[in-house]
């Protein structure tokens, strides 16, 4: 009997799930196919007889095509749940639970390195690093000890540069914190080796005008200036054009972003202003009438012709069988109406 034919008379769908398993983890190995489909079926029968339901949902959650790995999962946590019920109460323990409510295991873990790093940074002296190290993670110890750590080591680099604008400024942005500062000087002294290479014209200026202190926006903004004033050094010269230099003047990425708005601008009200499709222009039909006239036809306050004009009005139309007329009410485009008359005439 091969393993395929549930020889443990379990449930034909954990049956099929297993040995769907075993297959996907060896796809070329019938001997592991049947190893695996016999551990997988013990575990399995092992899951189906454990009694503490709350740890059994976390593994089965954790795993849930492996049985073998849910079984000794479960068996880890109960261990865990164990040790963690023997620890008295207090913030260490409440802040392993709020790390890890479910998993027991990484809350003893976080609980013992909370213990080993709380005791390493109660025996540093007080001061301003420990007491930044402290606001930054108040609750978290090994935290607590890698920011001190840190702040040490870069405040020693910070302490070995010369006093200066860099330094300054650096120290302004960042009064309490020794890593950031470092960072940031180094960052500007970068960017001002790049700013000091850069030949001084309107556009260097425009980008120290803007930030007077900090080389690393100087650079961000010159170089942003110099791709704008390429575009715009391309575009034709139009009123358009004219329009975004006057608005601003000094600053090549607005003007570029006006002239774009502009011609959108533009380019809609050119659409708007086009002569709609006159689709629904009332049609008055007029059956055979020997003496009807064209101006019988107009409305009466429309009759305001020369005399000339007046003679052609009163002249017979021939006879037909139908005269077919638009409204002469109106004739409308998108800006204006006009009477329809108006158009014949003119």
């Amino acid at each position: 009997m091969g393993f395929e034919d549930n020889k443990h008379n379990i449930a034909p769908e954990i049956h099929a799930k297993i040995v769907t398993y075993a297959k996907k983890e060896y796809p070329d190995d019938l001997e592991m196919q049947e190893e695996t489909y016999e551990d997988q079926v013990k575990a399995y029968l092992y899951m189906e007889s454990v009694t503490d339901e709350e740890v059994k949902a976390f593994a089965v959650k954790e795993y849930k095509k492996d049985y073998e790995m849910q079984r000794d999962t479960y068996d880890d946590q109960v261990k865990y749940k164990a040790k963690m019920a023997a620890i008295p109460d207090g913030p260490l323990k409440q802040y392993a639970i709020k790390e890890y409510p479910e998993d027991y295991e990484m809350q003893h873990d976080v609980y013992k390195d909370q213990v080993k790093y709380k005791a390493k940074m109660d025996v540093i002296p007080d001061g301003p690093l420990k007491q930044y190290a402290i606001k930054e993670y108040p609750e978290d110890y090994e935290m607590q000890h890698d920011v001190y750590k840190d702040q040490v080591k870069y405040k020693a680099k910070m302490d070995v540069i010369p006093d200066g604008p860099l330094k300054q400024y650096a120290i302004k942005e960042y009064p309490e914190d020794y890593e950031m500062q470092k960072h940031v000087y180094k960052e500007q002294l970068k960017y001002k080796t790049k700013m000091d290479a850069v030949a001084d014209s309107p556009l260097k200026q425009y980008a120290i005008h803007e930030y007077p202190e900090d080389y690393e926006m100087q650079e961000h903004v010159y170089s942003k200036q110099l791709k704008y004033k390429t575009k715009m050094d391309a575009i034709p010269d139009s009123p358009v054009k004219a329009y975004a230099i006057a608005k601003y003047p000094e600053d090549y990425e607005m003007q570029a972003d006006a002239y774009k708005k502009r011609e959108k601008k533009l380019a809609k009200k050119t659409k708007k202003n086009k002569m709609e499709p006159v689709e629904d222009i009332p049609v008055i039909k007029k059956k055979k009438k020997e003496d009807a006239t064209i101006a019988q036809l107009i409305p009466e306050e429309e009759i305001t012709k020369t005399n000339a004009e007046t003679e052609i009005l009163d002249s017979k139309t021939k006879d037909e069988d139908i005269i077919v007329i638009p409204d002469l009410a109106t004739f409308k485009t998108k800006d204006k109406e006009q009477g329809w008359w108006r158009k014949l005439w003119s």
